[in-house]
């Protein structure tokens, strides 16, 4: 049957929420399929729970029998409300690098830093070769020397006693280098011999020999002096020698001859060894 329904329409057997709700019964629903957005009309018999006379979206709604009412609906749902919004997802993988870009301009030159602190001075370097031999100076002033010189003999020593053996005096103040000569005999017994330059100041560069024990015709031994004396203040220049031996040895032993030699210098240095 039609029941005054267009035939384009098609019976879909919903369970109308509204029907249901309205009167408790079971909802049927004409849909267009056709037309998805419209508004549909009809009457819901309130007894059979049936919509009949359904109409699309009229211009003027539709009167219902005694025992219907009039609803309306949409065959396509009202939005429903915005969901809760999802979990993040994992993040995606990093994207390859892009091309370099072109180089910017130069920056203004930035201002001069502050000095830095010294650094540690360097190794020595090798030695460098020897220069030229300079030019020689001018010649000095000639300097003022005299020799003075005295010499005799024999003179005896006795045992384990100081002897003078030769003076020379008459020595002005001054720098000097003294060279004494002398040979002294043999004896009977071995001695020990200390000589020496003698003046107001003392002994000066003392000389030790020993001198053997001997017969007619031994020949004795020679000993030789060389002083330098800076800044000689004494008035003479002597020689004196002691012998050291035998208790048994009461003789004496001479010095048989013996010579000084004095040579003044402006200057004169005395370097000990």
């Amino acid at each position: 049957m039609d029941n005054g329904i267009p035939r384009r329409w098609r019976l879909v057997a919903v369970a109308a929420v509204i029907g249901a709700a309205a009167v408790g019964g079971t909802v049927v629903a004409f849909a267009d399929t056709t037309n998805t957005g419209a508004v549909f009309t009809g009457c819901l018999n309130r007894t059979t729970g049936l919509i009949t006379s359904v109409t699309v979206s009229p211009t003027t709604p539709r009167r219902c029998l005694t025992g219907s009412i009039q609803v309306s609906w949409n065959q396509q749902g009202q939005p429903g409300a915005i969901g809760p919004a999802g979990p993040t997802g994992p993040a995606g993988p990093a994207g390859p690098t892009g091309p370099t870009g072109p180089a910017g301009v130069a920056g203004p030159t930035g201002p001069a830093g502050s000095q830095g602190a010294t650094g540690p001075a360097g190794p020595s370097g090798p030695a460098g070769p020897s220069g030229p031999a300079g030019p020689s100076g001018p010649a000095g002033p000639s300097g003022t020397s005299a020799a003075y010189y005295t010499a005799a003999g024999p003179v005896p020593v006795p045992i384990s006693r100081h002897t003078t053996i030769l003076t020379l005096r008459g020595v002005p103040v001054g720098n000097y280098v003294v060279n004494v000569s002398g040979f002294v005999d043999f004896g009977p017994y071995e001695t020990q011999w200390s000589c020496w330059v003698d003046g107001d100041g003392g002994p000066q560069s003392v000389t030790e020999f020993t001198v053997p024990a001997g017969a007619t015709n031994t020949p004795g031994t020679s000993f030789a002096i060389t002083a330098v004396v800076p800044d000689w203040q004494s008035t003479y220049i002597g020689v004196g020698c002691v012998r050291f031996g035998s208790a048994a040895d009461t003789g004496d032993v001479s010095v048989e001859s013996t010579s000084i030699t004095a040579v003044r210098v402006d200057t004169a240095t005395l370097e000990l060894s």
